[in-house]
């Protein structure tokens, strides 16, 4: 029994002295790693330094490396181990500025990469949005930090539309990029040239030519000859014109395949045509002896007549034709219809304009007039003026003939 006793005393003795022996290593490891130090590095800018640090706090640490963090700055920890080492990033503040699109400039006081500036400052970026410097550029002072923001362009070509997203650039670049390509006729609006700006729609046309020959007529040219032969005003035909023949080439324009017009590419004549001879009089008026005015106006006073019998002083000379009519019961103007009183082109003589008229071959005078009524070859323009008579048969005999035409 006490042999058992004695046992038992023995193994307790020997399981104390094992705890006390645990107690005391476990208090030695505590101590220690409360007095360790590890290696670290603090990199501010282009700078590194290496340090024993101790502790967990990087604040701290940095103390032990007498490095201030001062208002504005940044440490990042993002390397940092506790009680291993690593690496702590200081990121002094800089001022910098934000330009963000068309928007103004924005000028701040910012620390780390370009990126976090971004965010601090609440400046989100799409994917495609560009940023310069690149985001993870460290700041530095009087950085100037650009956003080009992308906006859609879009190209129809070849029946087809196609999307990109562009922060800027020209016509030309967005099709390199779209892979649309121009041959050397094709046309694009806007211009190859113009810079992009904001939402863009790129229209290509393709076009092609097309050649065809057509027959048509050479029109004739009028030779106008001088002659002493004829009275001043009259004209004759001395030689008909005739047209010829030419074999034209048209260029046909098809944009994406449609029509947009032609143009002449060449003109050639097959059958030279006949020129026109025209004979103009020179001759001056000269009155047939005894000729009576058919006009029933008397003769103002202020209108003075050569010894020929033609007017002296006049403002103007219209030499052109005259043809006859009679029975009309009103004017336009509303004056009593009479020899004297003749139909116009109001547009080429005014109504109440004062003539005197007397035929080119010298036969015919019709003497002082009024222009009171509108004519009805205006439309036609068969004549330069109509001239009132008292019957139908002075018409007749009048006809259409030229005149000359003073305009008082």
């Amino acid at each position: 029994m006490s042999q058992a006793i004695k046992k038992l005393g023995k193994r307790r003795l020997i399981a104390l002295a094992a705890a006390v022996l645990v107690f005391s290593s476990a208090t030695i490891m505590v101590v220690t790693a409360a007095t360790s130090s590890y290696p670290l590095e603090i990199q501010e800018g282009k700078s590194t330094v290496s340090i024993e640090a101790k502790g967990n706090d990087p604040l701290k640490i940095l103390s032990q490396a007498d490095i201030v963090l001062e208002e504005g700055d940044w440490l990042d920890t993002a390397a940092f181990r506790e009680g291993e080492g690593g690496k702590l990033t200081l990121y002094r503040a800089c001022a910098i500025t934000v330009t963000d699109g068309d928007a103004p400039p924005l000028t701040t006081r910012q620390s780390g990469t370009v990126a976090r500036a971004l965010e601090q400052l609440g400046i989100h970026l799409s994917s495609e949005d560009d940023v310069s410097p690149a985001p993870d550029t460290p700041l530095k002072n009087g950085m100037a930090i650009q956003i080009s923001r992308t906006f859609n362009v879009t190209i129809e070509a070849d029946g087809l539309r196609k999307g990109l997203r562009m922060t800027g650039g020209t016509v030309s670049q967005a099709l390199e990029i779209a892979g649309v390509f121009l041959g050397e006729d094709d046309e694009c609006k806007p211009a190859l040239s113009e810079e992009l700006d904001g939402v863009v729609t790129i229209q290509v046309g393709r076009v092609s030519y097309l050649f065809r020959t057509e027959t048509e007529a050479a029109p004739f040219e009028t030779l106008r000859k001088k002659t002493g032969d004829l009275p001043a005003g009259t004209e004759k035909v001395s030689v008909k014109g005739k047209d010829g023949e030419k074999e034209v080439v048209y260029k046909d324009k098809y944009v994406d395949g449609k029509f947009t017009g032609s143009t002449v590419d060449s003109e050639t004549i097959t059958q030279q045509p006949v020129t026109r001879v025209l004979l103009a009089g020179t001759k001056p008026i000269s009155l047939k002896r005894g000729a009576k005015a058919i006009s029933e106006l008397a003769v103002p006073a202020s209108l003075q007549l050569d010894e020929n019998g033609l007017p002296q002083n006049y403002s103007k000379i219209i030499d052109g034709t005259a043809k006859a009519y009679s029975g009309d019961k009103n004017t336009s103007t509303g004056r009593k219809p009479m020899p004297g009183h003749i139909a116009v082109d109001p547009k080429q003589i005014p109504y109440g304009t004062e003539l005197y008229i007397v035929s080119a071959d010298g036969k015919y005078v019709y003497g002082y007039a009024i222009a009171a009524d509108t004519g009805g070859f205006v439309k036609t323009k068969s004549c330069t003026v109509d001239l009132y008579m008292n019957s139908v048969s002075q018409c007749y005999e009048w006809g259409h003939r030229a005149v000359r035409i003073y305009v008082l």
